[in-house]
């Protein structure tokens, strides 16, 4: 659902994101999405989770490094 989310933003940018685009996205309904819980805030804030836990593995190496980082 995640790659849903994405894929929505990038096609329709935040202005025309919508929780029924992502649905069809991914396969199933709107309503299956409401009766889970998953909201559009829900699969925003897992999207920036996500892409910030991505970001911090990928800085990890370096940050924990043995030398000056120069």
């Amino acid at each position: 659902m995640l790659s849903a989310t994405a894929q929505g933003l990038a096609e329709h940018g935040w202005h025309d994101f919508t929780l029924e685009r992502v649905a069809d996205a991914s396969g199933i309904s709107r309503v299956t999405l409401y009766r889970r819980g998953i909201t559009g805030d829900v699969v925003l804030d897992a999207l920036v989770v996500g892409a910030t836990q991505a970001w911090q593995a990928a800085i990890w190496p370096t940050m924990t490094a043995q030398g000056s980082g120069g």
